[in-house]
C-alpha cells in the first residue's frame, strides 16, 4: 500500500532503500548465473529484480523444494508447468552462495 511504500522511505530513506535493492537484484543474478550452470535445470523467463523461478525436465522439481526447505530455505511450488519459485529479500539475497 502507498503508506507502507511511506513508511517504508521514512525509514530508510532513498539512500538505504537504494543500496537495498542493489543487494536484491545482485542476488537475483547471481542465483540466476548458479541455476543456469545445472544440467537438469531450467530456470524460467530471465529474472532481474527478486523473483526466480525453475523447473526440470528430469527431477522432480517438488522433491528438490522439499529438500531445500528442509534446509531452512523456502522454495513455493508452481503449476503448469511444474516448478518452483525463490524470492529474494534483503534478509536473504547475501546468501545466496550457501544456497
Amino acid at each position: 500500500t502507498i503508506a507502507c511504500a511511506w513508511a517504508t522511505m521514512r525509514y530508510f530513506g532513498i539512500d538505504g532503500y537504494t543500496q537495498i535493492t542493489k543487494r536484491v537484484v545482485e542476488g537475483t543474478l547471481k542465483l540466476r548465473e548458479e541455476l543456469k550452470k545445472i544440467d537438469e535445470l531450467e530456470v524460467l523467463g530471465q529474472p532481474d529484480v527478486c523473483l526466480v523461478s525453475f523447473r526440470s525436465r528430469t527431477l522432480s522439481i517438488f522433491a528438490i523444494k522439499d529438500c531445500i526447505n528442509e534446509m531452512g530455505w523456502q522454495l513455493d511450488a508452481l503449476q503448469k508447468p511444474a516448478a518452483v519459485h525463490f524470492c529474494l529479500a534483503d534478509r536473504n539475497s547475501h546468501m545466496i552462495e550457501k544456497f
